[in-house]
């Protein structure tokens, strides 16, 4: 399991915001629009790596939960019959609907903050954007441990 901080997550995030930016290699002119862009990446950033930190404290909590009521209980509760698995299961599905429209609601801020530097990008530029925005956000998740 990933054990990065805050500040460890968001310092990668940055450095790949840093290689976004000189990838597209802006002229002067676009750069007045780079601010906004930046600004949104790193807040979208800060979400998620406080998402992952509160998830990652919720988790070890129900561990320890688990732990301690499997030790009251025994194995009375493995044949209570209580569906554990499912009630874990609907709450997962909860858990990712809620995580899809936080999600949605950066992507919106995103590309908020984002036109007006797009509109004056160049086609090559343009395509370097669109494969940041596939590969980065567009596909990332909750998990950036693995990139």
């Amino acid at each position: 399991m990933c054990r990065q901080t805050v500040n460890q997550i968001l310092d990668v995030a940055d450095a790949r915001i840093a290689r976004f930016k000189a990838e597209l290699r802006l002229t002067a002119e676009q750069d007045k629009n780079w601010d906004s862009t930046q600004k949104a990446l790193h807040d979208m950033a800060q979400r998620r790596a406080d998402r992952m930190l509160k998830l990652r404290e919720q988790r070890a909590a129900t561990m320890r939960e688990a732990q301690r009521t499997d030790d009251k209980e025994g194995k009375a509760k493995a044949d209570s019959g209580r569906g554990d698995r499912d009630w874990t299961a609907i709450s997962d599905m909860r858990m990712q609907a809620d995580l899809l429209n936080v999600r949605a609601d950066d992507l919106r801020k995103i590309a908020d903050a984002s036109s007006a530097l797009y509109d004056s990008l160049e086609p090559s530029q343009r395509r370097r954007f669109g494969a940041f925005v596939s590969h980065y956000i567009g596909d990332e998740g909750e998990s950036v441990c693995h990139r």
